[in-house]
Protein backbone atom coordinates (compact mmCIF):
# COMPACT_ATOMS: atom_id res chain seq x y z
CA UNK A 1 0.00 0.00 0.00
CA UNK A 2 2.78 2.14 0.78
CA UNK A 3 4.70 1.56 -2.66
CA UNK A 4 1.04 2.35 -4.38
CA UNK A 5 0.68 5.56 -2.26
CA UNK A 6 3.96 6.86 -3.34
CA UNK A 7 3.78 5.84 -7.15
CA UNK A 8 0.48 7.76 -7.37
CA UNK A 9 2.45 10.61 -6.20
CA UNK A 10 4.96 10.30 -8.39
CA UNK A 11 2.80 9.88 -10.97
CA UNK A 12 0.47 13.33 -9.36
CA UNK A 13 3.35 15.66 -9.17
CA UNK A 14 4.98 14.19 -12.61
CA UNK A 15 1.79 15.00 -14.53
CA UNK A 16 1.36 18.46 -12.70
CA UNK A 17 -1.73 17.46 -10.92
CA UNK A 18 -0.48 17.36 -7.22
CA UNK A 19 -0.75 20.61 -6.45
CA UNK A 20 0.53 21.28 -2.27
CA UNK A 21 -2.15 22.82 -0.12
CA UNK A 22 -0.64 26.84 0.07
CA UNK A 23 -2.22 29.25 1.85
CA UNK A 24 -4.46 27.27 4.61
CA UNK A 25 -3.30 26.67 8.43
CA UNK A 26 -5.15 25.50 11.32
CA UNK A 27 -5.01 26.97 14.91
CA UNK A 28 -3.75 24.00 17.10
CA UNK A 29 -4.22 24.29 21.00
CA UNK A 30 -1.78 22.99 23.63
CA UNK A 31 -3.66 23.81 27.18
CA UNK A 32 -1.49 25.43 29.06
CA UNK A 33 1.45 26.22 26.41
CA UNK A 34 -0.81 28.41 24.45
CA UNK A 35 -1.94 28.02 20.91
CA UNK A 36 0.05 27.97 16.80
CA UNK A 37 -0.86 28.18 13.73
CA UNK A 38 0.11 25.01 11.22
CA UNK A 39 0.50 24.87 7.55
CA UNK A 40 -2.13 22.25 6.33
CA UNK A 41 1.26 21.02 4.45
CA UNK A 42 2.36 20.00 7.67
CA UNK A 43 -0.67 18.82 9.23
CA UNK A 44 -0.74 16.59 5.93
CA UNK A 45 2.22 15.34 6.71
CA UNK A 46 1.73 14.36 10.71
CA UNK A 47 -1.02 12.76 9.85
CA UNK A 48 0.52 10.34 7.63
CA UNK A 49 2.90 9.38 10.08
CA UNK A 50 1.23 9.40 13.17
CA UNK A 51 -2.01 7.42 11.91
CA UNK A 52 -0.66 5.65 8.97
CA UNK A 53 2.92 4.73 10.33
CA UNK A 54 2.16 4.62 14.01
CA UNK A 55 -1.66 3.63 13.83
CA UNK A 56 -1.02 0.37 11.85
CA UNK A 57 2.17 -0.75 13.26
CA UNK A 58 0.28 -0.65 16.61
CA UNK A 59 -2.41 -2.45 15.16
CA UNK A 60 -0.31 -5.23 13.57
CA UNK A 61 1.15 -5.86 17.39
CA UNK A 62 -2.62 -5.88 18.85
CA UNK A 63 -3.82 -8.46 16.06
CA UNK A 64 -0.91 -10.15 16.57
CA UNK A 65 -1.12 -10.74 20.26
CA UNK A 66 -5.31 -11.10 19.79
CA UNK A 67 -4.18 -14.15 17.49
CA UNK A 68 -1.48 -15.47 19.88
CA UNK A 69 -4.47 -15.15 22.72
CA UNK A 70 -6.77 -16.78 20.59
CA UNK A 71 -9.13 -13.77 20.65
CA UNK A 72 -7.78 -11.82 17.39
CA UNK A 73 -12.04 -12.04 16.32
CA UNK A 74 -13.03 -9.43 19.21
CA UNK A 75 -9.99 -6.85 17.38
CA UNK A 76 -11.74 -5.87 14.38
CA UNK A 77 -15.14 -3.84 15.61
CA UNK A 78 -12.49 -1.48 18.11
CA UNK A 79 -11.38 0.14 14.55
CA UNK A 80 -15.19 1.77 15.01
CA UNK A 81 -13.66 3.62 17.70
CA UNK A 82 -11.37 5.42 15.50
CA UNK A 83 -14.15 7.97 14.72
CA UNK A 84 -15.13 8.67 18.71
CA UNK A 85 -11.13 9.30 19.17
CA UNK A 86 -11.02 11.86 15.77
CA UNK A 87 -14.00 13.90 17.08
CA UNK A 88 -12.31 14.07 20.52
CA UNK A 89 -9.05 14.49 19.45
CA UNK A 90 -10.62 17.81 17.44
CA UNK A 91 -12.43 19.14 20.15
CA UNK A 92 -9.16 19.21 22.65
CA UNK A 93 -6.71 20.29 19.84
CA UNK A 94 -8.48 22.39 17.36
CA UNK A 95 -11.50 23.72 19.53
CA UNK A 96 -14.08 21.73 17.21
CA UNK A 97 -17.44 21.60 18.81
CA UNK A 98 -20.09 18.91 18.39
CA UNK A 99 -23.90 17.65 19.02
CA UNK A 100 -25.26 15.22 20.93
CA UNK A 101 -25.30 12.65 18.28
CA UNK A 102 -21.72 12.44 18.73
CA UNK A 103 -22.66 11.02 22.22
CA UNK A 104 -25.75 8.48 20.93
CA UNK A 105 -23.19 7.45 18.09
CA UNK A 106 -20.14 7.12 20.80
CA UNK A 107 -22.80 5.47 22.91
CA UNK A 108 -23.73 3.06 20.30
CA UNK A 109 -20.35 1.63 19.08
CA UNK A 110 -19.38 1.17 22.91
CA UNK A 111 -22.42 -0.69 23.75
CA UNK A 112 -21.32 -2.83 20.02
CA UNK A 113 -17.86 -3.33 21.57
CA UNK A 114 -19.25 -4.60 25.14
CA UNK A 115 -21.58 -7.23 23.13
CA UNK A 116 -19.08 -8.35 20.81
CA UNK A 117 -16.55 -8.89 23.78
CA UNK A 118 -19.62 -9.95 26.74
CA UNK A 119 -19.61 -13.86 25.75
CA UNK A 120 -15.85 -14.02 25.73
CA UNK A 121 -16.23 -13.02 29.37
CA UNK A 122 -19.34 -15.90 30.84
CA UNK A 123 -18.65 -18.66 32.43
CA UNK A 124 -20.05 -21.70 31.32
CA UNK A 125 -20.04 -20.74 27.36
CA UNK A 126 -20.96 -23.87 25.32
CA UNK A 127 -18.05 -25.09 23.75
CA UNK A 128 -15.58 -24.49 26.89
CA UNK A 129 -15.30 -27.25 28.83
Amino acid sequence: MSAGLVLMGVGLAATGGLRLPTGYAAELHFGGMGSAWVGAWALIAMMGVLNYCGGYTLWLFAMEDGARLGEGHKLPPLTYLTFVFAVALGWVVLREGFGPGFWEGAALIAAGNVVNVWPGRRKGRPGRG
